[in-house]
């Protein structure tokens, strides 16, 4: 009878080429992949937060994706106009763990004599240092400025430059608690795993998508939905919620729970999902 190779079906022309340039780019990307990983940790917390850990060791254990940066959510105060990326924001007692006493955390008049930046050590009520601040200092603008300035605009008030809202700035002593939840960067082979990826996340998430795409990678960026911003005292530092501390506690707490409740649920999805198949001969 004819050979096997008689048998098989005649490739279509310019099948070879997409076939071996479909295995070269993952080729490609298994050793971007244990390159990435193999990097130390150059992140302010200096590794995987505890809560996170699990979730990225299951997407890293696939053979489609590889996390490239994440945060399983965190609670500090801050001052300043709100934008981490600038000069004109501090942060302090920042914690990815639930805050089993409220006054000494929420205590704001200790909070000019802490290191901005500071990790919470509850167990010793007071922030330990991570990074060097000494340049970071705001400048006294704050966010009640760009509210004021909102504000102005819809009422026909005045503007940011004019001596109203510049006194309201040069008096801006706000303190404001945010919880930011989890996040999750993930470089994922092709379309096709990136496809799987999201589906999975959007099982718990709505925050899920595409951030970026080259040959070769897709980037998923996954964000978490329990996030809060609030003012704590007025521009001029007075408190706004004195003796409700075992209420503000309750609402970071709160959130910390729900957030590590659905990065769970996140990686029970992630392990029900197959790899994405890769190029193969046959």
């Amino acid at each position: 009878g004819p050979s096997s190779a008689a048998r098989r079906p005649a490739m279509a022309p310019g099948a070879a080429p997409a076939r071996a340039q479909a295995h070269q780019q993952c080729a490609d990307f298994q050793r971007r992949k244990r390159t990435f990983l193999g990097k130390d940790d150059k992140s302010s917390a200096g590794g995987i937060d505890a809560h996170a850990r699990e979730v990225c060791e299951t997407i890293n254990g696939r053979q489609d994706c590889f996390t490239t940066s994440s945060c399983s959510g965190r609670a500090y105060l801050w001052k300043g106009e709100g934008v981490k990326s600038t000069s004109d924001f501090v942060r302090y007692r920042v914690t990815h763990e639930l805050i089993p006493e409220a006054q000494p955390y929420f205590d704001l008049l200790a909070l000019c004599e802490e290191p901005a930046d500071g990790a919470w050590e509850p167990d010793r009520r007071r922030t330990r240092e991570r990074a060097p601040t000494s340049a970071i200092r705001p400048r006294p603008l704050g966010a009640w400025r760009a509210l004021a300035a909102v504000a102005g605009r819809l009422c026909g008030g005045p503007r940011p430059e004019q001596p109203a809202a510049a006194a309201l700035a040069a008096q801006d002593e706000a303190v404001w608690l945010r919880f930011e939840p989890f996040i999750l960067h993930v470089c994922c082979r092709d379309f096709q795993a990136a496809a799987a990826l999201i589906a999975a996340a959007r099982r718990v998430f709505k925050n899920v998508g595409v951030q970026s795409w080259s040959e070769g990678k897709v980037t998923v960026a996954i964000w978490g939905d329990e996030g809060l911003e609030m003012a704590l005292t007025d521009p001029s530092g007075r408190p706004l919620f004195a003796g409700h501390e075992e209420w503000l506690r309750e609402q970071v707490n709160s959130r910390h729970r729900r957030n590590w409740a659905k990065i769970g649920r996140f990686t029970e999805a992630v392990r029900a999902t197959p790899d994405s198949p890769a190029p193969t001969d046959a």
